[in-house]
């Protein structure tokens, strides 16, 4: 599919609610603790970390089923090699079954996602165990983007599906599964994060359009004086347009409000 019409559909996506306009990336600003967080501002760009980096060790490493059955293996085999003929297959298939510890390393390669770069979002700029987790215990920060912005950067957003039970994959026979159970889905203990993922074929650092970051949230124990750096940092690396708040705890229950600032 050819990148105009991702984009429309991406568009026709956040109209009818299929994709939200605004995710949230947490983070510890202090530099003495992340000593890459004002990169992020100076050279508008963000890390799409390899899926071994994560704090989930299960998380993009799902173990798919390995020892397919004879028939599986020529269905499959005829699927990826159209044009070669039926005693080429019938040959392929044949070591495949002779080799089941060789082809089972096969396919766990053909999954692997180690050398890929995914970015971590959120939907909520307000979650109060996010703010601890990934914002230096409500002394970091929240960015905010609007996707509409940059649609090459966030393409394509994926919500994360969050499951009780394991995801089982054969690539045998479910080809057109792989994104569904090895990238979107999670253990439902982590629904809290409400996240959706942006998927690179390479981890690294990528750009993305300053219009995008359309606000910087700052924890409830912030320091002034780190507001003001930051702040001054955003003005003086063309964020004009940004807007600034802070969390506030609310009275008498557990939430935060954001404020302006």
């Amino acid at each position: 599919m050819d990148t105009d019409k991702i984009k429309e559909l991406i568009k026709i996506g956040v109209a009818n609610g299929q994709y939200p306009q605004f995710v949230y990336k947490y983070r510890i600003s202090d530099t003495t603790k992340n000593p890459h967080f004002d990169s992020i501002i100076t050279t508008n760009s963000l890390m799409f970390s390899s899926p071994k980096a994560f704090n989930d060790p299960f998380d993009c490493q799902l173990q798919p089923v390995t020892f397919p059955t004879p028939t599986e293996v020529t269905q499959f085999l005829n699927r990826v090699l159209p044009s070669e003929p039926a005693n080429i297959i019938s040959n392929l298939a044949t070591n495949a079954i002779n080799n089941p510890l060789a082809f089972s390393k096969i396919l766990e390669d053909a999954i692997n996602f180690d050398d890929k770069g995914v970015l971590c979002l959120s939907q909520e700029p307000d979650n109060i165990l996010l703010w601890s987790h990934y914002a230096d215990n409500h002394y970091g920060v929240c960015l905010k983007f609007d996707i509409l912005e940059d649609l090459d950067f966030f393409s394509i957003p994926l919500t994360v599906i969050y499951d009780q039970s394991y995801p089982v994959y054969n690539h045998m026979t479910q080809p057109n599964e792989i994104v569904t159970k090895m990238i979107k889905t999670k253990f439902e203990l982590w629904k809290y994060e409400k996240e959706i993922r942006i998927f690179k074929q390479a981890k690294g650092l990528y750009n993305f359009n300053k219009k995008a970051l359309t606000e910087i949230i700052f924890g409830c124990n912030k320091s002034q004086a780190e507001i003001d750096r930051i702040k001054n940092l955003a003005n003086t690396n063309g964020y004009a347009h940004l807007t600034f708040k802070q969390t506030e705890k609310q009275n008498g229950t557990y939430g935060l409000t954001l404020k302006t600032i």
